[in-house]
């Protein structure tokens, strides 16, 4: 039995529980909370769960230049598109400090290879492209990288999770926000025997489990089209417009393109501008109204992506140039979406400090005696947060426990969107933990990035089960 050998394997310490549990609090120590492509709308405290996708493709000529390259550096081509995506959303604007979540088989040990089951797992791949390596060098920093993340696969994702204790939020994923999986392409059809014949249907993407998923099938070469990928970016429309996902998909392209064909260029001089749209930029908005957005390079940024806003012509006698503090962005029309830069460099310790303050009504003072008693924390204030005093999503299982044994209808899902102890009893007042006897289908966010749908709603159910 699979979960019987999987709770012995991770039962004892001194074995592989340890030593991956401390790899991975090591390897995601500070990892960003949010590191995907910039969104275009605000996120929704809940996600609706709904999805849309964009269609790419990679020619087989180009796929076969990636192949070689992967020899030559001793990689997978999965590697490399990972690598890919990251570079990607770098020059988006996500930094240089990329984490990305992938599906596993789970299935590690020979005894498992022929077993039926459902062992899927996530691990993180966290991408360093600081100090503007060239491509070469970030496929070696990805080989070491994804080579130490595979060896530390068995502990699962929500142990990882636990161990790393990053701040949770029901609006996203913890850890990464964006899904990279790669596949080989089903046949389009495939005979059984003389008189069964199985053809191939790729899912509709109208449900969205990550910000975005990327999905690159691989041609099996058996016919015209067929020698190089095939892929789906899957997006949220909560968070993305179309529009701005059928950018990224030709920024990709162009990334993947310059692996192909320049790995030994820098970072910073790979383009994900097409040469007309740089054109327009640089000869046209840019030089007519004398503004000009950039990155930290000094560089004009693509269409879409946000940059610091420059000026021509400063305020003072003699001076050419002056930044302005704002962001800014390209619209395909020409039109600048400006940021003011109180808004876009915003700290977060700019949040005034709220003092301590007494639970008030019956409900904070029952739920502040469950927490003391819970997190074995002292004199817990209306203005608490059940997180920042310890809680995870296991406590908060216990805590949801406890509480409808002291008559309150605490779940964990309402601890998770009303974290500080005042507003949680405001929605406990309001009867919003009251079930209308309905399965809940907002599970924590997640993407099995091309599973199918049984699948992902067994991986989906495994997760709101564990906490």
């Amino acid at each position: 039995d699979f979960g019987a050998w999987q709770a012995k394997l991770l039962s004892d310490d001194a074995g592989i529980a340890g030593p991956q549990r401390e790899y991975w609090t090591r390897q995601l120590e500070g990892v960003p909370d949010e590191a995907g492509l910039p969104l275009d709308f605000a996120r929704p405290r809940l996600p609706s769960g709904k999805g849309d996708a964009v269609e790419f493709s990679i020619d087989g000529q180009t796929r076969d230049k990636l192949a070689a390259l992967c020899r030559e550096l001793g990689i997978t081509e999965f590697m490399l598109l990972q690598a890919a995506v990251a570079v990607v959303l770098h020059k988006a604007g996500a930094g240089t400090d990329i984490p990305l979540g992938t599906p596993v088989a789970g299935r590690s040990e020979a005894e498992l290879e022929q077993l039926v089951g459902f062992f899927v797992n996530f691990v993180v791949l966290r991408n360093d492209l600081s100090g503007n390596p060239t491509l070469r060098d970030v496929l070696a920093r990805t080989r070491d990288m994804a080579l130490s993340a595979y060896s530390n696969q068995d502990l699962p994702f929500e142990q990882v999770v636990e161990a790393v204790n990053p701040p949770r939020t029901l609006a996203r994923n913890p850890l990464f926000q964006v899904v990279v999986h790669v596949r080989e392409q089903l046949p389009q059809r495939q005979m059984i025997d003389a008189d069964t014949e199985f053809t191939a249907l790729e899912p509709t993407f109208d449900i969205a489990q990550a910000d975005l998923s990327l999905n690159f099938l691989a041609g099996d070469g058996s016919g015209e089209g067929q020698c190089g990928y095939t892929g789906f970016l899957i997006y949220r429309p909560d968070l993305y417009t179309r529009r701005s996902i059928e950018r990224l998909a030709g920024w990709l392209h162009r990334v993947v393109s310059a692996f192909a064909d320049t790995p030994d260029h820098a970072l910073r001089d790979v383009e994900i501008s097409s040469p007309d749209e740089k054109r327009r930029i640089v000869g046209e908005w840019s030089r007519g109204a004398q503004v000009h957005v950039l990155d930290s390079d000094l560089t004009p940024v693509a269409v879409g992506v946000y940059g610091d806003l420059h000026l021509g012509g400063g305020p003072f006698p003699g001076s050419e140039f002056y930044c302005t503090g704002d962001r800014a962005r390209w619209g395909d029309d020409g039109r600048l979406e400006i940021v003011p830069g109180d808004r876009a460099t915003a700290a977060p310790s700019a949040e005034p400090v709220v003092e301590w303050e007494a639970p008030q009504t019956d409900t904070e003072r029952a739920l502040a005696t469950l927490l003391e008693d819970l997190l074995e924390a002292e004199d817990v204030g209306r203005h608490d947060d059940f997180f920042e005093l310890g809680g995870d999503s296991v406590l908060a299982v216990q805590l949801a426990a406890r509480g409808r044994d002291a008559g309150l209808d605490v779940t964990p899902r309402l601890v998770f969107e009303h974290p500080e102890l005042a507003e949680l009893a405001t929605a406990l007042d309001a009867g919003e933990g009251i079930s209308d006897g309905q399965d809940d289908i907002h599970h924590a966010p997640m993407s099995a990035s091309g599973l199918s749908e049984d699948e992902l709603s067994a991986l989906t159910e495994s997760w709101s089960t564990r906490g």
